[in-house]
Formats: structure tokens, C-alpha cells, sequence
């Protein structure tokens, strides 16, 4: 059974280049999916629940053709990887990676997660990294339980 959450696109950030000591760069991007449920009754917004998924590599591309507002559902797994920090140790990183994305029509009558894109990036612009170290990606939690903003 493929993991996977429907909810509204909220952000898609740009592709990064990475560059790696002795290797072919590497690309990635990423996207924020709000994917808050309602109440069945009220139609009240709960708790606000958002998830970052990263795609990269051949999947780098399949963001494109996505708008920030637009309605999908994304297909992910969920890889931990042992990687070395800045200051030499080491430690386990958990990504949520999107390898497949499809567009749903909204329903006229059901309200939809999120909200439209603000005035500020919620993706932060980051200084280009360089070096063989890996950089850790968006810390999710591992769980589809964090409600935390990245």
C-alpha cells in the first residue's frame, strides 16, 4: 500500500543544486502540503497540519505544473539515512520523499486545507551548500503526527 496525503499546495520551493566533493551534484526541491482535516459536522478547520516532502533526484521534476492554492494528493516514502553534521558527528535524518504527485478536482461543497501563500516564503532561502557532508533535509518527524511549522 503506497503512503500518500491529500491536501492543498501551500508552497513549492525552487530547485537547489547541491554541490558534493567528487560527485555529480545533486538536486532537490521542496514542497509543503497542507493537509488539515475538518469536522464532519461543522465543517470547522481542526488542529493546522502541514508536511514537507522532498523531491529530488529523478523526482526533482514532478512538482512542475503545480501552483501554489492547487489541490493533490502526493506519494511518499519515508527514508532515514546516517549522515555526518558540520562538526564531524554523526547522526540519523528522517525525509518524507515525494515521488509521485496527482492533481483532485476540489468538491463545490467540501472546504479545503490550507491557505494561499503569504507574503513572506515559508521556505527560507538557503545559502548554497558545498563539501561532501549531507545536508539535512526538512526535519519531519518521522510520524505523520508532527504539527509543528518546519
Amino acid at each position: 500500500m503506497a503512503n500518500s496525503y491529500k491536501g492543498k499546495i501551500v508552497a513549492i520551493e525552487g530547485i537547489q543544486s547541491i554541490q558534493r566533493q567528487g560527485k555529480e551534484p545533486f538536486e532537490k526541491r521542496r514542497l509543503m502540503l497542507d493537509v488539515t482535516r475538518f469536522d464532519g459536522l461543522t465543517g470547522e478547520r481542526g488542529y493546522e497540519k502541514r508536511i514537507i516532502f522532498e523531491f529530488s533526484g529523478k523526482n526533482v521534476h514532478v512538482p512542475d505544473g503545480f501552483n501554489v492554492g492547487d489541490i493533490a494528493e502526493v506519494f511518499f516514502d519515508v527514508e532515514s539515512y546516517q549522515g555526518t553534521k558540520k562538526d564531524g558527528t554523526t547522526d540519523w535524518f528522517t525525509s518524507v520523499r515525494g515521488y509521485k504527485m496527482q492533481r483532485i478536482e476540489a468538491q463545490n461543497n467540501a472546504p479545503q486545507g490550507g491557505m494561499q501563500a503569504a507574503a513572506n516564503n515559508p521556505f527560507p532561502p538557503q545559502a548554497p551548500a558545498s563539501g561532501s557532508a549531507p545536508i539535512p533535509p526538512a526535519q519531519p518527524s518521522g510520524t505523520n503526527t508532527s504539527d509543528a511549522p518546519f
